[in-house]
């Protein structure tokens, strides 16, 4: 498993939409948390334990990180919809369409400033260390600058 957004932002001045992404054991990408002010947060309308089902059109259910990280980012200010489904408790399933403008990590530039130390990625495709079931996300209880 591959952190793509926060190190590709950082590498190629590609704006995210501020999802930090775990995979089930099935390969799905469920959305573990969000990084706080960012996009998806800032929407209101995506929550932990959500599935990502297609990008843009794009079906990604079950796709590898290589595939779905490069749709997920773009440049800053663009859009993106994404199709997620949400299930309830009693198993139903409910599909969640959200259209997101892309956006920088807080302090408006992927790259550190010169002569300071680098920050820690703001925002995570893939959080590797975090399985379905598990304790709380790290990044979702870790105070974020």
């Amino acid at each position: 498993m591959a952190d793509v957004s926060g190190e590709s932002e950082a590498k190629t001045g590609k704006a995210g939409c501020g999802i930090i992404f775990m995979m089930d054991p099935r390969g799905a990408m469920i959305v573990d948390a969000l990084v706080p002010f960012g996009p998806a947060s800032r929407s209101g309308l995506l929550k932990r334990g959500d599935v990502l089902i297609d990008v843009d059109g794009v079906n990604v259910y079950r796709k590898p990180v290589v595939v779905v990280g490069p749709l997920l980012l773009g440049e800053n200010g663009s859009t993106v919809r994404l199709a997620l489904d949400r299930y309830t408790p009693e198993g139903y399933c409910r599909r969640i369409l959200v259209v997101l403008e892309r956006s920088l990590p807080q302090g408006g530039t992927p790259a550190s400033t010169p002569g300071s130390s680098p920050a820690p990625p703001r925002s995570s495709l893939l959080h590797p260390s975090k399985s379905p079931g598990s304790a709380a996300p790290e990044a979702a209880s870790s105070p974020r600058p």
